[in-house]
C-alpha cells in the first residue's frame, strides 16, 4: 500500500506540475501580481493534501493567529521539501529566499521564477547577505512577507545548523517584526521515494519584537525559540552538526597581535583558512580571532577590524570582565564549583573521598569508584535534584498550580533549562555549580513557560512578578556560564 501511495503521489505530481507552470506562465498576461501566486498556492495544495490521501503524512497546526496582518519576515526550520508545500497554502502573499540554482528545473523553476523570489548564489556569501537585505526591503514594502530558512539547507532530524543572521538582518533593516516556526517534517517527509505515515506538527511563534535590538540578539531569541520548540515536538535536544568550516577557531593555533582602539590596546590571533572567502571575526573565551582567506593581508585585517571597532571593542570589554575558566583538577586538594561557591577534594583515612566546606560537611563515595570526576558529577546529579524539588514546589505555590510539575535532570549542552508542551520541566545538572539565586532564576524562567511559550513581555512579567531578583541573577549567570560548563 505504501509503494501504491507513492506512486500514485508521483504520477499527480508528475501530470499536474506542467499544466500548472504553463498556466502560470499564461497567467502574466491577466495579471502578473497576483495570479501566477495564486495558481502555485492551489498547486501547493493539492500536492500537500495528497500527501495526506496517498502517504499517510497529516499535519497539526498551532499559532497561525500569531501572523501579522502586516508584512514580516518568517523564519523557518528546513528539514524537507514538505515544509516548501505548506508554507505557500498557510501563508499570506509571500517570497522566499532560496538558492538560484532551483529556477532551472523544468516546468517547477519556470513557475518559480514568477512568485519573485529572493534567488541567491549560496558560494557568494557577501554578495548574497546584501541582495537578500535589498531584495528583501524592497518585497517588505510591497507588502510581500518574507519567507527564510536561517540555516540554509535542509537539516536532517536531531540535529540543528548554524543560524544565519540573514533573515534577523533583513528585519532589523526593514524594522519588521520576525515570526519563527518550528515542526518536524523531516521525521515523516524524507528525502527519497518513500515516506513515513504520521502527523506533523507545525508551530508558529509569537512575533519578536525587533526595537532596539540587534540582528544578532534577534536572531538568538529566534535560534532559542525554533530548538526549544523543537525539543518540545521532538522529546530530545537536537546535536550540532559538525563540519569543518564550523570548528571553533580556537581549535586551529594562529599568529598574534594586537590593535589599538579608542585607547585600548586589544590581542587577536590571525588564523588563514585555505578555502575561506571572506574575513570572518569571532569572540570566544581565548579572546579575539580573526579567520582570513590566504590572499588577505595585515593591512586589510587592521581595516576591518576598524570598521568593526564597535563590536570588537564592546566584546573584548565583555570578554576581559568575564572570569576565565581554567583546567578542571580531579586530585586531592583540588577545588570544584558547588552553589555558587567550592568545595575541595579530600580522602578521608578510610580510602573514601570528601568534598566539604566545612569539616562537618563532605560528600563520600564508596572506595571502589576510581574515576573522581564520574564520581563528582554524579554527586551533582543527586544533590541538583533536592533543590530544584525545593525550588520547584516553593514557584508551584507562588503561581497556584494544583499539581507539581515533573521535572528531570539533563545532559543539555547549550541550554540550563527546558519546558515542553506536556507541562514536563529538564534542567541541566552543572546549575548544582551555580548559586541558589541563579538556580532559582532557571526555575522561574522555565515555570513561567508552563503559561507562557515565548518571551514576550507577558513572559517576563510573569517571571518577574514570581522572582522579582531575576535580572541580577540572570546577568550572574550570564556571566559565570563558561566557568559553569567547564565540565
Amino acid at each position: 500500500m505504501k509503494i501504491i501511495g507513492a506512486v500514485i503521489y508521483l504520477i499527480i505530481q508528475s501530470v499536474i506540475t506542467p499544466v500548472f507552470a504553463l498556466l502560470m506562465i499564461l497567467s502574466i498576461l491577466i495579471n502578473r501580481r497576483t495570479l501566477p501566486k495564486l495558481l502555485a498556492k492551489y498547486w501547493c495544495k493539492t500536492m500537500l493534501y495528497c500527501g495526506v490521501w496517498f502517504r499517510g503524512v497529516k499535519f497539526k497546526v498551532t499559532g497561525l493567529e500569531n501572523i501579522p496582518s502586516t508584512a514580516c519576515v518568517i523564519l523557518s526550520k528546513h528539514q524537507s521539501e514538505w515544509e516548501t508545500l505548506f508554507l505557500p497554502v498557510v501563508l499570506p502573499p509571500h517570497c522566499i529566499v532560496l538558492k538560484h540554482e532551483l529556477l532551472k528545473i523544468p516546468f517547477f523553476g519556470w513557475g518559480l521564477n514568477l512568485l519573485e523570489p529572493i534567488a541567491i548564489d549560496r558560494s557568494q556569501k557577501k554578495a548574497s547577505l546584501e541582495q537578500v537585505i535589498t531584495q528583501g526591503v524592497a518585497r517588505l514594502k510591497q507588502g510581500l512577507y518574507v519567507v527564510i530558512f536561517p540555516e540554509g539547507t535542509r537539516v536532517k532530524p536531531g540535529y540543528r545548523g548554524r543560524y544565519a543572521q540573514s533573515g534577523a538582518q533583513l528585519a532589523v533593516k526593514a524594522q519588521v517584526p520576525v515570526i519563527p516556526v518550528a515542526h518536524n517534517a523531516g521525521i515523516y517527509w524524507p528525502k527519497g521515494f518513500f515516506k513515513n505515515p504520521g502527523t506533523i506538527e507545525v508551530r508558529f511563534g509569537t512575533p519578536i519584537d525587533i526595537t532596539n535590538k540587534s540582528s544578532a540578539e534577534v536572531n538568538k531569541e529566534v535560534e532559542e525559540w525554533i530548538e526549544n520548540n523543537m525539543e518540545q515536538i521532538t522529546g530530545e535536544p537536537a546535536r550540532s552538526l559538525s563540519k569543518k568550516n564550523t570548528q571553533p577557531l580556537v581549535k586551529k593555533r594562529g599568529r598574534e597581535y594586537t590593535i589599538q582602539i579608542n585607547e585600548k590596546l586589544i590581542p587577536y590571533k590571525i588564523i588563514r583558512r585555505k578555502n575561506r572567502k571572506t574575513i570572518g571575526l569571532i569572540m570566544d573565551q581565548e579572546g579575539l580571532s580573526v579567520a582570513i582567506p590566504h590572499w588577505v593581508n595585515i593591512n586589510q585585517v587592521e581595516e576591518t577590524l576598524r570598521q568593526q571597532q564597535k563590536w570588537v571593542l564592546d566584546r573584548y570589554l565583555t570578554w576581559k570582565n568575564k572570569p576565565k575558566p581554567t583546567h578542571q583538577e580531579w586530585k586531592e586538594g583540588a577545588t570544584v564549583p558547588w552553589l555558587g561557591s567550592t568545595k575541595t577534594i579530600q580522602f578521608a583515612l578510610n580510602q573514601q573521598l570528601n568534598l566539604f566546606e566545612q569539616n562537618d560537611q563532605f560528600i563520600q563515595i564508596e572506595p571502589t569508584d576510581n574515576d573522581i570526576q564520574s564520581s563528582i558529577i554524579d554527586h551533582y546529579k543527586t544533590e541538583i535534584k533536592k533543590v530544584l524539588e525545593e525550588e520547584i514546589n516553593y514557584f508551584s505555590q507562588l503561581l497556584a498550580l494544583s499539581t507539581i510539575p515533573p521535572f528531570f535532570v539533563s545532559n543539555a549542552q547549550s541550554r540550563w533549562g527546558s519546558c515542553n508542551n506536556k507541562g514536563e520541566l529538564r534542567f541541566n545538572w552543572r546549575l548544582m555549580k551555580a548559586s541558589r539565586e541563579e538556580i532559582r532564576y532557571v526555575v522561574a524562567h522555565e515555570m513561567a513557560h508552563l503559561f507562557e511559550f515565548n518571551h514576550g513581555p507577558g513572559f517576563w512579567l510573569l517571571v518577574e512578578k514570581i522572582y522579582p531578583d531575576f535580572r541580577q541573577a540572570k546577568e550572574r549567570l550570564k556571566k559565570n556560564d563558561a566557568l559553569y560548563r567547564q565540565f
